[in-house]
């Protein structure tokens, strides 16, 4: 199991109302994933031996992943489109396809602007207001984090 496949366990889990999950691999050996009481799924150190640099030292959220590139901040009134989860950017449908949107597009709140790929299912991510791409922040094909902008629009 590589980081991601466990980055995207975490996100699922965290995702779902489970207080508890518990894996049992023979690649990994256990994984056990809790919920504590203020909030966030906790990783322990002895669960991940093999792995000891994502290993905490004591409870930790695992909501604590990499800082993601910022959106442009030449513009407080700038919009992002941020991936819900980890998973992998898709600028259109399949690659034989033409982009959902382009620098400069003008596009609708609720409109198609890209895929993240999760665990084989294609997700759909939306403009949350109507208005102008100003930025396509992220390689087609390159892998994305929970909360990493990867769209930014200029609101009209």
């Amino acid at each position: 199991m590589n980081l991601r496949t466990l980055r995207t366990i975490i996100e699922l889990f965290e995702a779902s109302s489970a207080v508890e999950m518990e894996l049992d691999n023979s690649t990994i050996g256990k994984l056990k994933l809790r919920r504590p009481e203020v909030g966030g799924a906790v990783v322990s150190p002895a669960v991940l031996p093999e792995l000891p640099s994502i290993a905490p030292t004591k409870a930790t959220s695992v909501n604590a992943v990499p800082a993601a590139p910022a959106a442009p901040q030449d513009d407080a009134t700038l919009s992002s489109v941020n991936s819900p989860f980890v998973g992998t950017f898709y600028r259109a449908p399949n690659p034989d396809s033409d982009p959902f949107v382009s620098v400069g597009d003008r596009v609708k709140k609720g409109q198609t602007v890209c895929i993240v790929e999760a665990m084989k299912l294609m997700n759909e991510l939306e403009a949350d207001c109507d208005g102008v791409i100003e930025a396509i922040l992220v390689e087609n094909g390159t892998p994305v984090e929970h909360g990493q902008p990867v769209i930014s629009i200029r609101p009209a």
